[in-house]
């Protein structure tokens, strides 16, 4: 048997691997998972065709191979191309002894390689972690709340989806580049922080207005694009709409510098790379974040060195009690970016 299972969304991809492994070995006695970063073809046919010490079957889950069959690994100039040319998972795929299960698990991944797809045999289950939305994920809710042993009614698990992720719980947007979808591992971990606070009572509209801050992504993301690619005309307008509904600049501020620091984290030679890869390898709970990080890099009008500087600079102001408040913060340096953009600082201005 043979399984291919992908992201975007991480939770389902785990629990599509759980329960795998316990359709094929409950014990867990027989099951042996490897890293497919550096993992070779003879390791990996080694593997799969050994058969089990005590009779029965095998579980071999290889985490991350099939991302060294993707178009960006495989692309030239990429570091991953030597490795990613040199895997035959043909040859793989054949070497899977008769009782033997094989599981390619890359939770990071949106869609399965063409290269892997195309060599696959026809028996073999794919597996795409698309979270449920809509009905289906108002559906899952009140399930976790069975779980957690509390209760909420539909309107107030819609709410609950409304307020964390506002523009994608209930359907895919038009266009992909602005999908965040649903993730069911924070859900999940909001709904047993809101059985806790609700016990011994269901889960009520009240308790969700209380405990769960109304996420503003539909604003933030667009708010934050707009000042680290020096968009002024659009970055104030939105500064201003946040202040305007209370929300707090620290809040702010830490966001347009956490996305400074992740674009400069990415290769500025033009070398080709994997952005969800660069996600995984700094630990982020959502690795397919930098692939949006890469795309507003690639807008960006200055270089992301010169934001890393601009950043320190307005941060050093901050300290010494140059800028005071917060909106002052993010004034300086929506404005201190456009100009850097303009040509109006320079290296020998200090920023």
């Amino acid at each position: 048997m043979i399984a291919l299972i992908v992201g975007p969304d991480a939770a389902s991809a785990r629990a599509e691997t759980d329960a795998l492994l316990r359709q094929h070995d409950p014990g867990g006695l027989n099951t042996t998972r490897l890293d497919g970063k550096s993992l070779t073809i003879d390791e990996a046919v080694s593997a799969v065709s050994t058969p089990a010490f005590f009779g029965g079957g095998r579980v071999i889950v290889i985490d991350d191979l099939m991302a060294r069959a993707s178009k960006t690994a495989a692309s030239e100039g990429s570091e991953l191309a030597p490795i990613a040319k040199g895997f035959d998972f043909t040859k793989l795929f054949e070497s899977v002894a008769d009782g033997n299960a094989l599981l390619l698990v890359d939770q990071p991944l949106e869609t399965i390689p063409a290269a892997v797809k195309r060599v696959a045999p026809p028996t073999t289950t794919m597996f795409g972690g698309d979270p449920p939305r809509g009905a289906a994920l108002i559906d899952w809710l009140q399930r976790q709340a069975d779980k957690a042993n509390s209760k909420i009614d539909s309107k107030t698990a819609r709410l609950l989806a409304e307020r964390t992720f506002p523009q994608t719980w209930n359907a895919k947007p038009s266009n992909p580049a602005y999908d965040r979808p649903p993730d069911l591992d924070r859900l999940r971990n909001e709904i047993e922080k809101l059985a806790l606070a609700a016990h011994p009572n269901p889960i009520t509209f009240q308790v969700v207005e209380a405990m769960v801050e109304s996420a503003s992504e539909d604003r933030l993301f667009p708010f934050v694009e707009a000042v680290v690619t020096s968009r002024m005309t659009e970055a104030i307008p939105a500064l201003e709409s946040f202040q305007s509904t209370g929300d707090d600049a620290g809040r702010l501020i830490a966001q347009v510098y956490q996305q400074i620091e992740l674009a400069a984290t990415l290769p500025t030679n033009g070398a080709a790379h994997d952005p969800a890869a660069i996600g995984k390898d700094l630990g982020l709970t959502n690795p397919n974040r930098m692939i949006g990080v890469a795309k507003t890099a690639r807008r960006s009008r200055i270089s992301p060195i010169r934001m890393i500087r601009l950043a320190l600079d307005t941060d050093r102001r901050t300290k010494r009690g140059a800028l005071r408040h917060g909106d002052d913060v993010i004034y300086h340096l929506v404005t201190a970016e456009t100009a850097s953009s303009e040509g109006l600082n320079d290296e020998r201005g200090g920023i």
